[in-house]
């Protein structure tokens, strides 16, 4: 069924958002059928989403399992990339990361019209977007990380400066969520506990931020000395999050785009709203605020509804949830 139809209910809260407005959805996985209807919605409402972003897992399972998305439908808008874990992963053997020029080749072929500055290194996956008082700063969390670091500190440090606001993203969230404020974006199951009996079947490799030193810290300061913070938005986890972690950064992680669900909290059926996913994110930078407009499936297995969230993410408080 048509993406808009199905999402018609939610037309006027979209309409209704102000500041810079903009479709965050994560983990494809190389679902051409899925792409595509993100592209037609956000063709649809064109006037009022500025841009797209993908936070990762863009191919399948593996390299091996790779679609170039944009050559479907074409979009009117720029839709950024960034690199996940399995945009790494050969597809064979032991889970090693992959010459960096590989998922570079496969993710970042279509950049004409980013108008993004990237960090200096080879085969860049890290960069960013000034979209008036908002920056917008996409991370690599497999490659170059250390190399990073410095380059984020001082684009942190421009962006006080000059008074801007500051969005991070990448694939993982920063760090597990401490405060979730009660709200329907954090899912209620114990995600951990599954993920790792998943994981029990496969080979053992990790990836996983909690185990590595990446980008947290440094937010943090940005955070501790007056930088004006929206949040790190992410995947990866195939569930939604939204909170603060213990070191009080902010998260907001987007359940996966694509429809397999063993790992989620919501049932995908083709050919209902549930087929799709993704949230319509607006920052206000005038008043401090951010509103989240669940597209899709919007319900989880305790019965709550994702439908409309209003953050104010100056003072750290919910304005409305419904």
């Amino acid at each position: 069924m048509d993406i808009i139809e199905l999402n018609r209910h939610k037309e006027q809260d979209l309409l209704d958002a102000t500041g810079v407005t903009f479709v965050h959805f994560s983990d494809i996985h190389a679902r051409k059928d899925l792409w595509d209807r993100i592209v037609t919605y956000i063709n649809r409402y064109a006037d009022r989403i500025d841009f797209a972003l993908h936070t990762g897992d863009y191919c399948g399972g593996s390299q091996r399992q790779y679609a170039d998305l944009y050559m479907g439908i074409p979009c009117k808008r720029p839709i950024y990339n960034c690199v996940g874990n399995h945009d790494c992963y050969a597809g064979r053997g032991a889970w090693l990361l992959t010459e960096k020029e590989i998922p570079h080749r496969l993710l970042f072929n279509h950049t004409e019209n980013w108008d993004a500055t990237f960090f200096d290194c080879d085969h860049s996956m890290s960069y960013y977007i000034d979209r008036g008082e908002l920056r917008l700063i996409v991370l690599d969390d497999y490659y170059h990380t250390w190399q990073t670091r410095p380059w984020l500190r001082a684009l942190l440090r421009d962006a006080f400066e000059k008074g801007l606001h500051v969005i991070t993203a990448q694939h993982e969230p920063t760090g597990y969520i401490s405060d979730s404020f009660g709200v329907p974006f954090q899912t209620l199951d114990d995600y951990n506990a599954k993920f790792r009996q998943y994981e029990l079947k496969r080979t053992t490799y990790d990836y996983d931020h909690r185990c590595r030193v990446l980008y947290e810290d440094v937010i943090e300061e940005f955070i501790a000395y007056g930088g004006r913070y929206v949040c790190n938005l992410a995947g990866h986890d195939h569930v939604d999050q939204l909170g603060l972690t213990a070191r009080g950064v902010l998260n907001v992680a987007v359940q996966n785009a694509t429809s397999w669900d063993a790992l989620g909290d919501t049932a995908r059926v083709a050919g209902t709203q549930s087929e799709d996913c993704f949230n319509v994110m607006s920052v206000d930078t005038a008043k401090g605020e951010f509103r989240l407009l669940r597209i899709g499936a919007d319900t989880d297995r305790y019965g709550r509804t994702k439908g409309l969230l209003v953050f104010d993410y100056v003072r750290q408080r919910v304005i409305k949830k419904q």
